[in-house]
């Protein structure tokens, strides 16, 4: 289903968020950020797992967003590319920061492996909208202890 863009949506972060929610439309933004102009099933075997009708609703979608275009090459039968707009490229600055982001989250995973940083896998995640995760008793224990060292006892 296509998101209905207004002059009435005024917070420009929720708009970016409905056009690009979702399971795939990122996914399939990056691949043609990285990759440039993809026919149909190469862009299927990057995204992953997908199915076609699921692939061609998307596309679809983002192609009435103006975020892709379709480029039909006549033949039998005929090729079909896709690539993104100059709206669509756009988004480049977003992939940049989330790049850094992960990667940023892979140096505190290999701190943790020599000893410090963070490993990926305990990040809480929160289970539910606007919850956040209390911790443990284990960890009110390690951070009780924390701070007894730090006052001297």
């Amino acid at each position: 289903m296509a998101v209905s863009l207004s002059a009435e949506d005024s917070c420009p972060m929720e708009l970016g968020l409905r056009v690009l929610s979702g399971r795939w439309r990122l996914r399939i933004a990056w691949q043609l950020w990285r990759s440039g102009p993809l026919r149909f099933n190469e862009m299927q075997r990057r995204v992953g797992e997908i199915s076609a009708r699921t692939l061609s609703r998307e596309l679809r979608d983002l192609e009435e967003l103006g975020i892709i275009r379709r480029n039909v090459w006549p033949g039998k039968p005929p090729a079909v590319e896709y690539f993104l707009t100059d709206q669509g490229r756009g988004i480049s600055a977003v992939f940049s920061a989330l790049c850094d982001f992960g990667r940023s989250l892979q140096s505190a995973a290999g701190e943790e492996a020599s000893g410090e940083g963070v490993e990926l896998s305990t990040i809480p995640m929160g289970s539910e909208r606007g919850t956040s995760p209390q911790p443990s008793g284990d960890e009110k224990r390690r951070d009780g202890e924390k701070e007894r060292i730090a006052e001297g006892d």
